[in-house]
């Protein structure tokens, strides 16, 4: 099994539900298999589309959250932080806070 990293990241009840929800509801074995892949597909849409990454800033109504990725997600996210001047929290939470968009936008196709 790979070795796995904890992230503390801010996320609302609902927000947490939710993501809940599409992981159970996705091919993935678990929470944290289809969490490394957000994040893994998100990296690599951001870097083909090379344009300045805008990101999220988590609501101060959210509380924190311990997210754990396969050890070379992390490394992924941090080369991806720092080269965009961006905490890696920062990039962790835009990329779920978009993965939870795009589900609600195919739920209201």
């Amino acid at each position: 099994m790979p070795d796995r990293v904890s992230k503390q990241i801010k996320l609302t009840e609902s927000e947490f539900d939710a993501i809940q929800v599409i992981a159970s509801e996705s091919s993935f074995s678990s929470l944290k298999c289809f969490l490394d892949d957000v994040l893994t597909n998100f990296i690599d849409e951001q870097q083909k589309i090379r344009r300045k990454t805008e990101f999220l800033l988590a609501t101060k109504s959210g509380k924190y959250r311990t997210i754990w990725f396969d050890s070379l997600v992390v490394k992924t996210i941090k080369i991806f932080s720092e080269m965009n001047d961006a905490s890696e929290n920062a990039v962790i939470f835009t990329a779920v806070k978009q993965r939870l968009n795009k589900h609600i936008e195919n739920y209201n196709d």
